[in-house]
């Protein structure tokens, strides 16, 4: 099925970033001598975007998976964008407490076409 073929990729391609090492980000200060001092190096991070409406059982099994194959909350923070007001969407996200960042969009009900004007419909 399409569902278990994407399932697959996905976790091709989270083994190949995990084999990887990550890449390293230098700071680089100018201090008054005008020579640069370059601080402690630290790995860049690459989040992992979700966007959730109206699938609470898929949201939680891929989340699941998602914490569970990650090799650091630092570097691969994962944020949740709840698109729909779906009280279970987002109970399920909520669930994953502080190892996801849960974003709320605004109400996306429909829009009062009679206040936009005429030239920008």
């Amino acid at each position: 099925s399409i569902r278990k073929k994407q399932s697959e990729i996905n976790l091709l391609l989270l083994k190949q970033l995990n084999n990887r090492p990550p890449p390293v980000v230098h700071d680089v200060v100018v201090v008054r001598t005008d020579k640069p001092v370059v601080q402690e190096e630290k790995p860049s991070a690459l989040a992992v975007l979700m966007i959730a409406c109206n699938r609470p059982d898929a949201i939680k099994r891929s989340l699941a998976r998602l914490i569970k194959l990650r090799p650091s909350a630092e570097q691969f923070p994962i944020v949740v964008s709840l698109d729909c007001a779906h009280s279970l969407t987002e109970e399920a996200a909520q669930q994953f407490g502080d190892k996801v960042k849960i974003i709320k969009q605004p109400d996306q009900g429909p829009v009062p076409m009679d206040k936009i004007p005429q030239n920008k419909r």
